[in-house]
């Protein structure tokens, strides 16, 4: 039982390997139809076309499906270390319905008609919700563990079940964490991680735009030397008040790019003054954004998702729960609580999953236990702030079942409608006092005690 590799695109809409891989357009692949046909049973009894190199390049289409070729000595059937895939019968019965993988589980493989050496011969097909599509050519996974605050212990233990559960991405701070992402790095390999980091933001009286460049030059090398890496998958710059001093590091952020160390590069809550002064003398414009956005903001607060949309950025959001600790607020309301319970899902859920069904790449703590008050009330456990049961299992594994399940129109009309006030907040929150609603201005006003466990939140 095999399929036609021509069945799936043909090669003139393929890209080479001698350039990187391109999105596809759905309107001439029609390739969710083409994937979907091929699981009732279209096959083929021989090539109408000799596969060439020109189709060995990987392709993705968001809300699609993912082809992700396999290299000829791959062995069909070989352990492939995601829980992502979607498995067929390959013992010459009809083709059968797709199936979620468990971690673990092996993976068998179809073969393509028609390939030559040097040719991939063998392809893995992938649900490609769990990819938010190219960010400048660089795949990006749709949701990440974001480990801020972890000591390294944690760090370590809850990425190797993460990475069990199929979830690539981490982003991490320059702090403990690094060193558990690095250990867990060392265990399972650089492939095993889409990495994902940040220049500390300088300090607010640095007004050298030299200074500031050696600055973000500095911890970039010192992050890559703890890290044991060559390469970052996605290396971020956070803002200052002093526009020279984030054109500098912005260059700074260019030249690592440029090099291949960063292979996307993007900003970390900057608001639509601070973009615009980064836009002045930048030779790329920033691929990503991340910001923060929860239920209770509103769908674009601030108007800066559509602010940057207009200049090509994507955006991934933090803080689904809020920010500096899981709101109460957040927790407790009604409507999301109905929606939980109708679905059988956890409050917890729903919040993040409206981010997701949004459209934005989820970058999310693993847990919901996160407050300056640990710092002192769970100072063995807790040092820096964070602390999560059982290595975070709970948040991990509702995270890898996020797109096992959907909201309905109407009940993401009702949570975008849904307006809290008792915490201020900003989609660049942590950002620094040259914008709006930071952090910085508002901390008398932020909460300091972890919601765990008054606020009977299941993450805890």
């Amino acid at each position: 039982m095999r399929l036609a590799w021509s069945a799936m695109i043909a090669p003139s809409d393929a890209p080479t390997p001698a350039s990187p891989a391109r999105r596809v357009n759905t309107s001439s692949l029609v390739l969710v139809g083409v994937a979907a046909m091929a699981f009732i049973g279209l096959v083929s009894s021989g090539p109408s076309k000799l596969c060439t190199m020109a189709h060995c390049a990987e392709l993705f289409e968001p809300g699609g499906w993912a082809i992700s070729p396999v290299p000829r000595d791959q062995t069909p059937g070989a352990y492939i270390p995601t829980n992502n895939l979607i498995a067929d019968n390959l013992d010459g019965g009809a083709l059968g319905a797709p199936a979620m993988l468990k971690p673990g589980e092996v993976v068998p493989t179809w073969d393509l008609v028609g390939c030559e050496p040097p040719c991939m011969t063998n392809v893995i097909v992938q649900r490609s919700d769990w990819s938010f599509g190219f960010v400048d050519n660089v795949a990006f996974p749709t949701i990440a563990s974001n480990t801020a605050d972890l000591t390294t212990e944690q760090t370590y233990k809850a990425l190797l079940r993460a990475s069990a559960a199929g979830i690539k991405n981490v982003d991490f701070h320059n702090n403990a964490e690094i060193y558990g992402v690095a250990k867990a790095v060392k265990a399972l390999g650089r492939d095993a991680f889409f990495l994902t980091t940040k220049i500390n933001k300088p300090p607010e009286d640095m007004l050298s735009p030299l200074a500031a460049a050696g600055y973000a030059r500095a911890q970039f090398e010192s992050d890559m030397a703890i890290l044991g890496v060559d390469t970052l998958d996605t290396l971020m710059m956070t803002d200052s008040p002093y526009c020279p001093v984030m054109q500098a590091q912005w260059a700074v952020m260019e030249d690592l790019y440029t090099s291949g160390r960063a292979k996307s590069i993007g900003v970390y809550n900057l608001c639509e003054a601070a973009l615009r002064c980064v836009f002045e003398k930048a030779k790329f414009k920033p691929m990503i954004h991340y910001i923060m956005r929860h239920v209770g903001m509103g769908p674009d607060m601030d108007g800066l998702v559509a602010f940057g949309k207009a200049h090509g950025m994507k955006h991934a959001v933090y803080g689904s729960l809020g920010e500096p600790v899981a709101l109460p607020e957040l927790l407790s309301n009604p409507t999301l609580k109905a929606i939980a319970s109708l679905r059988s899902r956890t409050v917890e859920e729903v919040a993040v999953k409206w981010n997701l069904q949004s459209g934005f790449a989820v970058d999310l703590r693993l847990n919901s236990n996160y407050g300056a008050s640990n710092k002192l009330t769970m100072p063995d456990v807790a040092p820096y702030g964070s602390y999560c049961t059982d290595d975070c299992a709970v948040t991990i594994h509702a995270m890898a079942s996020m797109f096992k399940w959907e909201l309905t129109a109407a009940e993401m009309a009702q949570i975008d409608a849904l307006r809290f006030d008792t915490v201020p907040q900003s989609p660049t929150y942590y950002s620094s006092g040259g914008c709006p609603n930071s952090f910085g201005a508002a901390i008398a006003l932020a909460p300091k005690e972890s919601s765990c466990p008054s606020s009977g939140s299941t993450w805890c």
